[in-house]
Order: C-alpha cells, then sequence, then structure tokens
C-alpha cells in the first residue's frame, strides 16, 4: 500500500547509491535514519542535513514544506524499484521551501518516509532522496545531489513501537515549533495501540501537534482512539473539534465518533 506520493516509475532491479550522503562543490547532503530496523505499524523517520562547505552562500528550491521538490526513491523488499514525490494537499497549503544557506550553514528537515510509501511489507529496503539542482550560484547548477541510506522492517514489535513513540512525544511536548510539528507528524503514521498513551499524551498537551495526533488516533481506529477524542473535546476548540470530524471521516470512522460524542452527551456539530 503506498502513503502519499505518485508513482513514478516501478521496475525491477537496483539503483545506485552513493553511500550515506553526497557532496558537490562544497554542497554535502547526508540522510540519518533514526534506526536501521523499525518496527511495522510505526514510523519510519530520519533527518536530511544540507551543509554549506563552500566559500559563499547556496540558495535550493525545495518545494512545498521543504519536500515537494525531492525526489525520493525506493528499492522495495520484492525487488520493485519507484520513485515518488511528495504528497500535497489538495489547497497546496504549505511552507515555501526557499533555502538560502550562508557558507558554514546546515540546515536540517526532518522526513517522514511514510510521506512517501508505505511499508507494511517486511524485509530489507534502501532509500535516495534526490535535492533539485541548485539555483545559486550559477556554477553549481547540475544534477541534484543523491543522499541514500538502508533499513529493516521487521514484524510487529510492542517495545520498539513504544519507544519510538515514547521519543516522538518527548518532541512534540517541546517547545520549538518545528521540531514539535514534526514529531507529531510522524507519530500520526503510528497505528498501532502500543503508541496510544503518546497520542494521548500530545493530543491533551501539544497545541502544535494536536493535527498530528488528531490524525494519529483517526487512524488507528480502535476504541481507545476515539475514547480519547471524546475525553478531550471539551478542551479542544473548534478548529480541531473540525480536524478530528474531518480526519476520522477520512480514516472511515466518522460515524463511531459521532455515535461515542453523542452517548456522552457532547455536540458533534453538522454532519
Amino acid at each position: 500500500m503506498v502513503a502519499g506520493g505518485s508513482l513514478l516509475l516501478a521496475a525491477a532491479g537496483g539503483f545506485p547509491l552513493r553511500g550515506a550522503g553526497g557532496e558537490q562543490g562544497g554542497l554535502e547532503v547526508s540522510l540519518r535514519l533514526q534506526s536501521e530496523v523499525f518496527s511495522q505499524h510505526g514510523p519510519v523517520d530520519a533527518v536530511l542535513s544540507i551543509q554549506n562547505n563552500s566559500q559563499g552562500p547556496v540558495k535550493l528550491e525545495l518545494g512545498l514544506d521543504f519536500k515537494g521538490a525531492l525526489l525520493v526513491t525506493f528499492h522495495l523488499p520484492d525487488g520493485t524499484l519507484a520513485k515518488r514525490q511528495y504528497p500535497q494537499e489538495a489547497d497546496g497549503f504549505g511552507a515555501i521551501g526557499r533555502l538560502a544557506l550562508a557558507p558554514g550553514q546546515t540546515f536540517d528537515d526532518t522526513l517522514v518516509l511514510n510521506d512517501w510509501q508505505g511499508f507494511d511489507e517486511l524485509g530489507s529496503y534502501e532509500v535516495a532522496v534526490e535535492l533539485p539542482p541548485v539555483q545559486e550560484p550559477a556554477w553549481l547548477r547540475s544534477k541534484g545531489l543523491i543522499t541514500s541510506g538502508r533499513f529493516r522492517v521487521v514484524p510487529r514489535d510492542p517495545a520498539q513501537l513504544e519507544a519510538a513513540c515514547r521519543r516522538l512525544q518527548a518532541a512534540a511536548l517541546g517547545r520549538e515549533p518545528r521540531s514539535v510539528m514534526a514529531a507529531a507528524h510522524a507519530l500520526s503514521f503510528a497505528t498501532d495501540e502500543a503508541c496510544l498513551p503518546s497520542l494521548v499524551a500530545v493530543l491533551r498537551a501539544s497545541f502544535l501537534g494536536r493535527d498530528g495526533a488528531i490524525r494519529g488516533l483517526a487512524r488507528l481506529g480502535p476504541a481507545g482512539a476515539v475514547a480519547a477524542v471524546v475525553s478531550a473535546w471539551d478542551d479542544l476548540d473548534q478548529h480541531f473539534r473540525e480536524s478530528a470530524l474531518r480526519e476520522f471521516r477520512f480514516a472511515g470512522r466518522e460515524s463511531a465518533l459521532r455515535e461515542a460524542l453523542q452517548r456522552s452527551g457532547k455536540k458533534a456539530g453538522p454532519s
């Protein structure tokens, strides 16, 4: 099952990997996976780093949310090769990904690979992330830099899932807005009850991470997830109530949420 990005190419065979990262004219890119092994039903997250080691400023256009122009290639466990682009909301809403790096400056961004690829299939994966060509300086314009990594997806491991979700929970309860939202977004892909406590904690205590927690609870879907939203309902403003109904609708669980709200005597709003 594909999560998000459009499929550009699928074929048998491998693709060239350039170790852990690539460098071109003083511009270096690397991909740091949070683990070499990820449990099924959990998020697969990594940190993309772009460092300017040149003597002058460098400008790149990374696209919507600093991800829209990335090309992400997966070598799947069944031997399939797939190239994917970042899924975009229908309204095109998101941060403008114009990046200007001064000499010596580094840009770090969390990538949740579930945005591009579903990981229901167990086994070994290879991933390569290609940046778009540099905009400035002109002499650096050429083929985009590529960085890569390898990891395995193993059968459901409750202990590993819980540890990963607690790590993301801690980040989502932090103070740096970009890190909070990135962690909550990653946590939204934790579709296992082992991560329910972390999703509930973020729902209740993180304003900036709340949308991600709601999306994760909707995807998770058991009675406990519905009960968590109902329990927090009176503390949610109109935006988050509408978000909850919308996300549960997308997940095919809106009726369960509305029925639970009605039983609890809470107003759900118009259908």
